[in-house]
């Protein structure tokens, strides 16, 4: 096992995060709470850098999900799972943004520009892995 940090869990509100990380660093293991200046500033980067992310030592983690999802009760699903590349299987992954690349897309485009005088900006989530460089659909919570 290695020094490299790995993701335990996703948070939307930074104080849930702050919880987690508190819960695990009174247990002994060193946490460390990534994009949580940027999506505390700007509530609606949320979805874009996807959560707030809590991490922890690769060599840690197996104590770390057993700390704070048994001992303190804490779900392991609520919109913090831990997305795999399908292809290769990998964590490094980056949420992305798609524009106007699917026939739905522009199709919703369209009507809503035509009835509601709207300009909308129409997106697809996907994920994006870091490690294979393929992309693929999000993984609805």
């Amino acid at each position: 096992m290695s020094d490299r940090l790995v993701l335990l869990k996703t948070y939307s509100k930074s104080f849930d995060a702050q919880f987690a990380k508190g819960k695990l660093e009174d247990g002994g293991i060193s946490s460390y709470l990534f994009d949580e200046n940027t999506i505390s500033t700007y509530l609606l980067f949320d979805n874009a850098l996807g959560g707030i992310k809590l991490m922890v030592r690769e060599k840690d983690l197996k104590e770390a999900k057993e700390m704070l999802f048994s001992r303190f009760g804490e779900s392991e699903d609520n919109k913090s799972y831990v997305q795999h590349c399908p292809f290769c299987n990998s964590i490094n992954i980056e949420t992305d943004l798609q524009g106007l690349r699917s026939i739905r897309s522009i199709i919703a485009y369209f009507f809503t520009c035509v009835f509601f005088s709207m300009y909308p900006i129409i997106t697809d989530k996907v994920c994006i892995c870091k490690d294979c460089n393929r992309s693929f659909a999000q993984k609805e919570d």
